[in-house]
Order: structure tokens, then sequence, then C-alpha cells
């Protein structure tokens, strides 16, 4: 996809999309309509998902706080983090390859505000980066000991039924 260079309120940076935004009807009717925003219509009626994050991010005081907005609100491809007690940034995505379906990516670090770690997944014909938070979050559950020895649910399994598909 072709990025848009968005001239705004917090600079000017460039931001591409591929993932999926579940709810934006949602998001556009609470925090853009009311706010004077507005939106280029794509063919078949629909906005532009990368126009509406964009939108939603200049809605802080800044680009970190505009990201870590839109990752709160947006229902889509990385929602796996919303309710997870470590704050984590992350960005899903595919690289095309000739043959077969496109390898899957998935960067994120954490914590937002003191960055202890990054993790960035790559898996072959995976398809998209959304099938890979699964992995980051058993990664940052180990890392940040999140369950206790005996608590802790067999994620090795789940991953690999992951990996195999």
């Amino acid at each position: 996809p072709q990025p848009l260079l968005i001239y705004s309120n917090i600079g000017t940076y460039a931001i591409c999309t591929i993932g999926r935004v579940n709810n934006s009807s949602e998001l556009i009717e609470k925090y853009l309509l009311t706010n004077g925003g507005h939106f280029n219509v794509m063919t078949g009626g629909k906005v532009n998902a990368t126009e509406l994050i964009a939108s939603l991010i200049n809605q802080k005081q800044d680009f970190a706080e505009g990201i870590k907005f839109a990752q709160e609100v947006i229902d889509g491809t990385a929602s796996i983090f919303a309710d997870f007690p470590i704050e984590v940034c992350s960005k899903t995505g595919s690289a095309q390859v000739s043959k077969g379906s496109a390898n899957g990516v998935f960067a994120s670090y954490a914590p937002y505000k003191n960055p202890q770690i990054s993790v960035a997944i790559v898996v072959e014909n995976a398809g998209s980066g959304a099938a890979l938070a699964p992995i980051a979050k058993s990664v940052y559950e180990k890392y940040f000991d999140l369950y206790g020895e005996n608590e802790e649910p067999d994620k090795d399994s789940e991953i690999k039924n992951m990996l195999i598909k």
C-alpha cells in the first residue's frame, strides 16, 4: 500500500496501514464527526482506514500518545494486547513473495513508557502479522513473568499449532 503523507497539528509524518479496523463506523461517530473531522470516501462508500488511523493519532498532543490512543480504541489486528497488563506497542504487516501467501511480520516493544524488550517475528507464508501476535504475547508473558511456574497455560503447544497451519 502507498503511504499517506500527513501534515497535522503534531507534525508531518508518513503512515501506511495493512491491518483491519473492525470498529471504524463507531470510531468515526465517537471521535471524529463530533470534532469536525472529515474523510475522503473511497469506492463503495468506505472510509480509507489509513486516513482514519491518522485522524485518531492527530487527536492527541504528540505522535507517541496518538499511536497509543489509536491502539487503545481500534478493534483490529493487534487487539490481543488490549487487556494485557503490560502496555505493548505493536505493528502487524506482511511481506509479499512471488509465490504462495505473504510472509507474516509482527514487530513490537514493551512497556510503552520504558521499553525493556523488543519482539520481531517473521513467518514465511503466514499471510499476515496478526496471526503472529499470540506468539509475541507468549514471549512477553515469559519475559515479564506474568504467570507462576504452576499457573502458566500450555503455550508451547498453542504456538506450535499456529505455526503448523
